[in-house]
């Protein structure tokens, strides 16, 4: 079958690239039947001539054949399509000036939109670079009295309980960029750093391994303050320094271990983390589980969809939310389940996912006006 298709694709090849050596090459093997059916005829007693004239009548008209085996050839389509092009470069070399319009009309137009489409295959498209990205999902809250869609941090005490109850998910990790300044110190040089707050299994959940050292590990939740560093900032902030893994820098005036650094090509939200700490289980969060502000990512179980496991989490929720009094916040919001690839891809929030969308259907509308100006313009020029 496979030989077969690149028989076909090279001959269909040969065609569109040797079409005149094709066609007079069709010309010979048709003429060659006719004289050897001639050939038989004269042996048979015709002359010449009346056996060519009887050769031609029962072979039919040639052009009748060569239509035929340009449909076997399936080239025909392809026959025209390099005709209607070698017809209009012809026109346009008449008119270089109109030419060049036209190209140049036509270049921008594409060239704008192959422009879009490499950002929207990038930011869009592409599936995140992580372990089964399909079955990533993100989990927000989400006001219950809202007029519309809100998405706000979830509590570090639903992220408890959902890690410990739900069976929904194969894993469930916690992170927070919503207090994550910090004061890095480190060779005597304070500086300001990005600072994200995670829970043990975040990166074995996205299936990233460290370039250098480790991530974190069960026992780093009995050893402090743990640090694993985000290359980027490893490379322009702290100098690519060689001896900065299992060092010690200081985080907020308390000493930290640096366990491992990510590889370069590394990136998950927000893009400008420049290291991420261990939450531990003496940590604010612990203390202060239902004031304490997450986001929850997850990878569902194989079979599982986004409805079924929102809908188990909305259960641990309100099991929560009866035991709290009536003022407190969680009492106003229920969680809600999106898949990773749509929330986050390449980093992307939903105002951009929008915008780019809306970017390039314009773009595309562009090319279309263009090609609508050129097609108005050819009557003016070779009326």
């Amino acid at each position: 079958m496979l030989m077969k298709f690149w028989t076909s694709l090279r001959t269909l090849l040969a065609y569109v690239l040797r079409h005149s050596r094709v066609e007079h090459e069709m010309e010979e093997e048709l003429r060659s039947h006719v004289d050897t059916r001639a050939d038989d005829l004269e042996r048979e007693g015709l002359s010449r001539a009346e056996a060519e004239r009887q050769a031609r009548v029962e072979f039919g008209g040639y052009e009748r054949y060569k239509e035929e085996c340009r449909e076997a050839l399936g080239s025909r389509l392809l026959g025209e399509v390099a005709a209607d092009t070698r017809h209009g470069l012809r026109m346009l070399a008449r008119k270089p000036g109109f030419a060049a319009v036209v190209i140049l009309t036509l270049g921008l137009g594409i060239g704008a939109n192959t422009a879009m489409f490499s950002i929207v295959d990038a930011v869009l498209l592409k599936p995140l670079p992580y372990k089964d990205p399909e079955r990533l999902v993100v989990v927000w809250a989400t006001e219950v009295k809202s007029a519309g869609p809100s998405v706000l941090f979830g509590s570090y005490r639903d992220f408890e309980d959902w890690q410990r109850s739900a069976r929904s998910f194969a894993q469930l990790e916690a992170l927070t960029w919503a207090t994550a300044g910090a004061t890095l110190e480190w060779h005597g040089q304070p500086r300001r750093a990005l600072a994200i707050p995670a829970t043990q299994g975040i990166f074995p959940l996205l299936g990233v391994k460290a370039a250098e050292g480790r991530t974190f590990q069960p026992e780093d939740l009995a050893r402090g303050c743990t640090v694993v560093l985000a290359h980027r900032f490893w490379q322009e902030q702290l100098g690519s320094a060689r001896d900065v893994v299992a060092g010690t820098l200081t985080l907020d005036g308390k000493a930290c271990t640096v366990v491992g650094l990510m590889p370069q090509e590394f990136d998950f939200y927000p893009k400008q983390s420049d290291l991420w700490t261990l939450i531990t289980p003496d940590s604010q969060f612990a203390r202060q589980p239902i004031d304490s502000l997450v986001g929850v990512s997850g990878r569902l179980k194989p079979g599982v969809s986004r409805a079924r496991a929102q809908a188990e989490l909305t259960v641990i929720h309100q099991q929560l939310v009866r035991t709290l009094p009536k003022g407190s916040w969680l009492t106003q919001v229920a969680p809600v389940v999106y898949d990773l690839q749509s929330e986050f891809t390449w980093l992307a929030g939903r105002n951009l996912r929008i915008g780019l969308s809306i970017l390039f259907a314009a773009v595309v509308v562009v090319l279309l006006i263009a090609c609508l100006n050129v097609a108005s313009l050819f009557p003016l020029a070779f009326g």
